[in-house]
């Protein structure tokens, strides 16, 4: 009995930690492009039941539609997004995609979502 509960606890484990890396994942965006109709999808997003470490996503580069896509690692830079300052244009850029996570920033800059819910690379 006492090998079964551990068991038990093992698995429940293993489930716990795969839940929290999966949440690290983001699907690579891309920008303001609508998407398309009679796509074809190989996946599903409600199970994102994925193998090696693929996820779930919205492609246009294969045909349209969810597939299995590498996702790129959600891991925040240090600090926060800026507040919004009225003397810089980013935030004011309403047709632009710069970013889906902070490191696909150049340097020290973060990628923050402008007045408009454009994701922008903003230091």
């Amino acid at each position: 009995m006492a090998s079964m509960i551990r068991n038990y606890t093992a698995a429940v484990a293993v489930l716990i930690i795969v839940s929290c890396v999966n949440m690290e994942k983001v699907c690579p965006r891309h920008g303001f492009i609508h998407q398309q109709q009679n796509c074809t999808a190989t996946c599903s997003t409600v199970h994102d039941q994925c193998a090696n470490g693929l996820k779930c996503c919205y492609s246009y580069t294969q045909s349209c539609g969810y597939h299995c896509t590498k996702p790129k690692d959600n891991i925040p830079k240090r600090g926060r997004c800026p507040t919004i300052k009225t003397s810089d244009p980013q935030w004011y850029v309403c047709n632009e995609h710069d970013c889906d996570v902070d490191y696909d920033c150049p340097g020290r800059q973060k990628c923050c979502s402008n007045i408009c819910g454009s994701k922008v690379c903003i230091l």
